[in-house]
């Protein structure tokens, strides 16, 4: 499960084109400073960063935005994903 507070975001989409729907986001990120560098949201929850990585649902859609090389091991932080909304998803 997944909790996602949506406080004020009413608010912050009514600004962005379409409603903010298209919209790229980031779940993991790569900067080891940030709230969603992956090996901290997984050594929170007591899990390894690959289990993470694979419990994303396989109904959100996935279109590869960039080719990499493998960079190292996932629970590095050592990792590349890149994935947005298909282009005909509403």
């Amino acid at each position: 499960q997944i909790c996602v507070d949506l406080t004020g975001l009413e608010q912050m989409l009514s600004s962005q084109p379409n409603g903010g729907l298209g919209a790229e986001v980031e779940l993991y990120g790569t900067d080891r400073t940030a709230r969603n560098y992956l090996p901290t949201i997984a050594r929170r929850l007591g899990m390894r960063s690959y289990e993470l990585l694979c419990r994303l649902n396989p109904r959100i859609p996935r279109v590869a935005v960039e080719a990499a090389a493998p960079l190292g091991r996932v629970d590095q932080g050592a990792f590349r994903l890149a994935v947005r909304a298909a282009p005909d998803m509403p």
